[in-house]
């Protein structure tokens, strides 16, 4: 799985602190009514502007088949570090992937969307940090790549903001990508072979190593288990409290 959507940065000033900033510099001897009428012209055109928040990069996140996670935790260092590999040469393919195919830079302070055109960059600038398990201390081999949101334009050199749309939208398919190329790798490596299993009646099927059994990777799964036990106590609470809304079959 690939998530995205963390955005680093730090807050502008709200409407209010601006409206709050530009009010304290008027003119002390303006009237009463002068005053409030410029106060409310102020008020007027912070509250247009909206908020807005720095965003200083993007997180990313390239996970690979709990079934491999599963088969990485239980082998030797030789093989986990193989695994590794594969791994880390899919995360290599997704950054390049999108480096060429996604990301993008908006210039113009006019047009649609407030830019007036959307223009190639060089490249990336990230970093990847590894981890190997998920917060409930289950195996489960990641990748953390953080992508700072500053980028150089090819066509004149100066550096602009990341267009953070294309990054959003191409999430979903940056995971399909990302483990396929993985499950390429890690075939041409060990010869395994893959499944689809179903993974619950509302979600899609996933792929998984044929030789990793299922109740393996069940048992492997703490953070799963507790993520659907919560789903379920809370499916329970709200049709308890307001009935069931899906109608009768």
């Amino acid at each position: 799985m690939t998530r995205s959507g963390l955005r680093i940065g730090t807050n502008y000033p709200t409407a209010t602190e601006r409206i709050q900033q530009h009010a304290a510099k008027l003119d002390g001897d303006l009237g009463v009514t002068e005053g409030a009428g410029a106060v409310a012209a102020i008020a007027a055109e912070e509250l247009a502007k909206g908020s807005r928040k720095e965003v200083a990069g993007f997180d990313f996140t390239f996970s690979i088949p709990k079934s491999a996670s599963v088969l990485w935790s239980v082998s030797d260092a030789g093989t986990q570090s193989l695994i590794e590999d594969a791994h880390h040469s899919a995360v290599a393919e997704m950054v390049a992937f999108m480096e060429r195919e996604v990301t993008a830079a908006r210039v113009g302070a006019v047009g649609r969307n407030g830019a007036v055109a959307q223009v190639d960059v060089t490249g990336l600038i990230a970093t990847a940090f590894d981890h190997y398990d998920s917060r409930a201390g289950a195996p489960h081999l990641h990748t953390h790549v953080v992508i700072s949101n500053k980028v150089q334009t090819t066509h004149d050199g100066k550096w602009r903001s990341l267009d953070g749309r294309p990054l959003r939208a191409a999430t979903v398919a940056l995971s399909e990508l990302h483990e396929a190329v993985f499950a390429d790798h890690l075939t041409r490596t060990f010869g395994v072979e893959w499944e689809a299993r179903e993974i619950g009646c509302d979600r899609n099927p996933a792929w998984a190593i044929v030789a990793v059994p299922e109740e393996l990777v069940v048992d492997f799964s703490s953070r799963s288990r507790q993520i659907e036990q919560e789903k379920n106590r809370l499916i329970a609470e709200y049709v308890e409290r307001d009935g069931d809304p899906r109608p009768p079959q």
